[in-house]
């Protein structure tokens, strides 16, 4: 059975090539707003925008239902497909090859990977906003900035931080859930 080969260096490919931007723009009129964008939210019913697109991070957030991720999660979100028909399409989209391989690995086995992969992609992108966006990680951005760390160095990678609550992920995640069910 061929199989795509998805290595983290396809993953970085597709997501450097992906313009955050023109995806989300396929979805929802976004109006520039300083370095990023806003717009109503595709994920729930709004009058005022709080869903904002950062391009420089490449992320998305809504601070009505709580929805953000990267752009594969905008896809699968969107799209209600899952993490590898999301890089396929982006691949195709934006013209990256995605190479194939003979595998053993049953299609069980494949999907698992592929879950397990995907739910700390998405903690990965969880934590990381947490510290270019929340108030309370301040002080961890000021003492990367002293150890000399750029912005583009914590994207790169994805260093994070974990806001003072045990349940913070598990919270993040169920409303990830919900908002897909409803």
């Amino acid at each position: 059975m061929k199989r795509p080969v998805l290595n983290d260096h396809i993953k970085e490919e597709i997501r450097d090539a992906a313009d955050i931007v023109d995806v989300v723009s396929d979805y929802v009129k976004l109006k520039r707003s300083g370095n990023s964008y806003t717009g109503l939210c595709p994920f729930h019913n709004e009058k005022s925008p709080s869903f904002h697109v950062n391009p420089q991070l490449k992320i998305y957030k809504c601070f009505g239902c709580g929805a953000g991720g990267d752009v594969f999660n905008f896809v699968m979100e969107i799209d209600g497909i899952g993490f590898v028909e999301a890089m396929k399409s982006l691949a195709d989209r934006f013209n990256v090859t995605i190479p194939e391989m003979e595998s053993d690995e049953s299609e069980a086995g494949y999907q698992l990977t592929e879950g397990v992969y995907h739910a700390l992609r998405f903690a990965g992108v969880h934590f990381h906003q947490n510290l270019v966006e929340a108030d309370e990680a301040a002080h961890a951005r000021e003492y990367l900035t002293k150890r000399g760390f750029t912005t583009k160095t914590i994207r790169k990678f994805g260093i994070g931080y974990s806001l003072n609550s045990f349940d913070g992920l598990i919270k993040v995640l169920t409303m990830s859930t919900c908002s897909r069910r409803a």
